[in-house]
């Protein structure tokens, strides 16, 4: 999930006196812990654990940060996204099909600590950030809700040749 890259960026923030609290949900303090120790960020980190509600943790958020080496989709982001959370991820294939960069979020290259450290400073200091988050938000009624979804991959899988029978015309 390129944890190793957001620390790092984290380091580099608190280097030039950028001050950042970074959440982490779920499981990985016993790997996140000696590596924020080793990089003198430990008191920049928190561990919320489990939570059986995303929301929950989500809400709790300014901006979600997601700097993937790999991610296939990335249904954080679109959770994020429906909270009304602008996101900032690596270009990397799930994120960068999600995200319009500085509309609803920010892409950065995959495992750049610098330009993650410094897109991290800019939406902190975003005075639009609010409006990232709406759009976010735009974005998902508009391309992933159950029914537009269901229609897209209908047209998709249409276009390659499958074909649907209407169950009232049977």
């Amino acid at each position: 999930k390129g944890i190793d890259t957001l620390l790092a960026a984290v380091a580099r923030m608190k280097s030039t006196g950028h001050r950042v609290e970074v959440r982490f949900g779920g499981e990985g303090e016993s790997y996140i812990t000696p590596l924020a120790k080793r990089l003198n960020v430990e008191d920049y980190v928190k561990f919320t654990g489990w939570h059986s509600n995303p929301n929950e943790f989500i809400d709790q958020l300014d901006l979600l940060v997601l700097p993937s080496v790999k991610e296939s989709f990335g249904l954080v982001i679109i959770e994020a996204m429906a909270r009304e959370k602008p996101v900032l991820a690596t270009r990397c294939h799930g994120p960068s099909s999600i995200i319009v960069d500085g509309k609803t979020g920010y892409l950065i290259p995959i495992s750049d600590e610098a330009a993650l450290a410094k897109k991290m400073i800019e939406a902190m200091e975003d005075s639009d950030l609010t409006a990232k988050g709406k759009a976010g938000f735009i974005r998902v009624l508009s391309h992933y809700t159950p029914s537009n979804a269901g229609t897209k991959l209908i047209e998709a899988l249409t276009e390659l040749g499958v074909h649907f029978e209407n169950e009232r015309t049977k």
